[in-house]
């Protein structure tokens, strides 16, 4: 093969990769038209389709998945070894950025800004997207280096690993005209509620985290936030269901009863989740430890 464009070739990783031209363009800084042009020339100098139309996207040809196969070992080498030539320290100042749901943010929050293992590095949290979709995207593009979200997520090209277990409680204010210490399944379902809707489900935090089937409640107000469910709860009669973890926090500041669930419920587990080509990237390992670290201390 003469005069081969070689420059193609993380065009067509990245298009492989994010399966769609306006990501690999937004990723690689270049337009949706120059992504197509790109990988059409390719095709031209392949002698063959890489991509074909699906729905609203694109899909590999098996053509396409054999080269991707091939070339993204040896574009991680080459990564690798580049990233070697400036070794990682944690006394080199750098931020991370890390995307976090409410549990996982409010626990990690805190420890990280006291933090003598950090080092010069820093940690930022942001608020994670309403969808998976994009939780993937952000993690694909590089535009976050660690998500810390609710486990169970899957997609081909991220890693994952399962870091800290939560349940639900229930809450209700300390000076409770009717609650003091338990609450049975029969007066749960009396009492009025404050109820927490999961954003990516659209299903209430009670009923998302048991097996049981709930009967319909009597609901005063709903929520997405957990702090926002506490506060609404420790000002009024209402009851509600939210994290251990975070109940534990700001029980006190909010001058509430934390109670046992009166029916089963399933654990909140999270896990972190990052792209496959960090997985050996020494910066990252270091992330990884120091997030294990920080979610596992106690208080």
């Amino acid at each position: 093969m003469t005069a081969f464009d070689w420059n193609l070739i993380p065009i067509f990783i990245e298009t492989y990769k994010l399966r769609s031209y306006t990501l690999a363009a937004e990723a690689l800084n270049m337009t949706q038209p120059g992504i197509s042009a790109a990988i059409k020339r390719l095709q031209t100098q392949l002698g063959t389709p890489l991509f074909v139309r699906e729905g609203r996207g694109i899909a590999p040809t098996q053509a396409a998945v054999q080269l991707a196969r091939s070339l993204e070992p040896a574009i991680n080498n080459a990564r690798q070894a580049l990233d070697n030539l400036t070794a990682f320290s944690p006394e080199q100042p750098r931020t991370f950025i890390l995307s976090a749901d409410e549990v996982m943010a409010h626990r990690l929050h805190g420890r990280s800004e006291h933090s003598e293992q950090l080092g010069a590095c820093r940690l930022q949290f942001d608020l994670a997207p309403q969808t998976e979709e994009a939780l993937i995207n952000q993690l694909m593009l590089n535009k976050v280096d660690l998500a810390l979200d609710f486990d169970g997520l899957s997609h081909p090209s991220l890693a994952a690993e399962s870091i800290f277990e939560d349940e639900m409680v229930l809450i209700c204010r300390r000076a409770h005209p009717r609650v003091q210490g338990i609450l049975t399944q029969a007066q749960y379902f009396e009492e009025d509620h404050v109820a927490l809707k999961i954003r990516r489900s659209g299903r209430y935090a009670a009923d998302y985290f048991t097996n049981d089937t709930l009967i319909q409640r009597r609901i005063r107000c709903e929520c997405d936030s957990l702090l926002s469910m506490m506060g609404l709860v420790a000002t009024s009669d209402c009851i509600g269901v939210v994290t251990r973890s975070v109940a534990k926090l700001y029980a006190a500041g909010f001058d509430l009863q934390l109670l046992p669930m009166p029916f089963s419920t399933r654990r909140v587990g999270h896990a972190m989740y990052w792209h496959h080509s960090h997985t050996d990237d020494p910066a990252h390992q270091w992330l990884r430890e120091r997030v294990r670290a920080l979610s596992a201390q106690t208080g």
